[in-house]
Formats: C-alpha cells, sequence, structure tokens
C-alpha cells in the first residue's frame, strides 16, 4: 500500500508534471464509471487547469481552478501513470486525464476511493478532520510525538497505524519504525 514517503514522491513527481496543465477531456473506460456521476465530473474538470497538488495522510488532493479538487485514496495497489495519449482500453484503468499531448491515468482502484468537492470545503470533510498529525509538517518534531502518544497505553505498532494520531503511517513503515526502535 502506498504510504506517507511514496505519496510524498507521487506528490512532487505530480507537481513537476501536471501542475499548471489543463485538461482536456476526462474519461472513464467502459463499464467502469458507475461508483461516480460522470457527467458532473466531466463539467467540472474538463477545461479545467490543475493549480495545486497535495497530500493529506494517505490521500493526494489534485486542485482545479474550477474550484474542486479530486481526493485521490490509491487504497493497496492504486496507481497513477503519466504516459502518451492512448485510444484503446488499457486493463485496470479506472480514470483518464487527457491533456493536449499526454495523460493521466489513475489504475487498480475503484472510483469509490475518490472524491470530487469543492476546494472550499476540504477542511470540513470528516475523513481529513479526523487525520492526525503530519510526520512530514514542519510543525511534527519528538515533542509533538512526545505529547501524541503520551498517557496512551498499548503497543507501539497500533498507535503508528492510528490515522487520527499520526496521519500517513502504514503497515510498512510502522513496522521499520519499530525495527528501527529494537
Amino acid at each position: 500500500m502506498p504510504e506517507l514517503p511514496e505519496l510524498e514522491i507521487l506528490k512532487d513527481e505530480l507537481n513537476a508534471h501536471v501542475l499548471g496543465r489543463q485538461v482536456h477531456e476526462v474519461m472513464f473506460p467502459e463499464g467502469r464509471d458507475s461508483d461516480c456521476p460522470v457527467q458532473e465530473w466531466k463539467s467540472v474538470i474538463e477545461g479545467a487547469t490543475i493549480v495545486g497538488v497535495g497530500r493529506r495522510g494517505k490521500m493526494l488532493v489534485l486542485q482545479f481552478d474550477s474550484g474542486f479538487s479530486l481526493l485521490i485514496h490509491l487504497m493497496m495497489v492504486g496507481q497513477l501513470l503519466l504516459s502518451s495519449l492512448y485510444d484503446g482500453d488499457p486493463n485496470d484503468v479506472r480514470l483518464i486525464l487527457a491533456f493536449a499531448s499526454d495523460q493521466l491515468s489513475l489504475g487498480q482502484v475503484a472510483l469509490r476511493f475518490l472524491r470530487l468537492v469543492p476546494t472550499s470545503e476540504l477542511d470540513e470533510l470528516p475523513e481529513l478532520k479526523k487525520l492526525g498529525y503530519d510526520p512530514m509538517s514542519e510543525d511534527f518534531n519528538v515533542r509533538v510525538l512526545q505529547s501524541t502518544l503520551a498517557g496512551r497505553r498499548g503497543k507501539l505498532k497500533p498507535l503508528l497505524l492510528l490515522q487520527s494520531l499520526i496521519a500517513g503511517i502504514g503497515n510498512t513503515y510502522a513496522d521499520e519504525i519499530h525495527f528501527g526502535l529494537a
């Protein structure tokens, strides 16, 4: 599962390659659009420019100049691929954002793990409001970690996995942190 470090790298790559680009077409390969209102997505994203790429916990956020943002949770094996334009129906692709000369494809994750929301409402989304500290933020340090874990009893790994305490750490990195302390 992509976790905080991988998503941080992916966010930086998206900022380098899609920030400022206009989406010419939104495509849902046939039979894979049942999890979202296609026409609404097309009306909001087609013709819009990507003005921001961010990360919140284990979710990527693409912000458009239309005033909407696309929240993407890659789940276990989801992936984003920037490639040349392709007319066929690639396996496991759920959503394609086509630019003038290439496209960003989202694959191997159901559309129900994506949300299109007004950017002004991002901070009010329950799944974002409940997120704890972001270990990549400048505000996160040893004292913050100590106060976050203070008074809590139990094993360290389950605490590290609580997204409401520390956002973005999953099984793999919780194991690595735990191993590093041993």
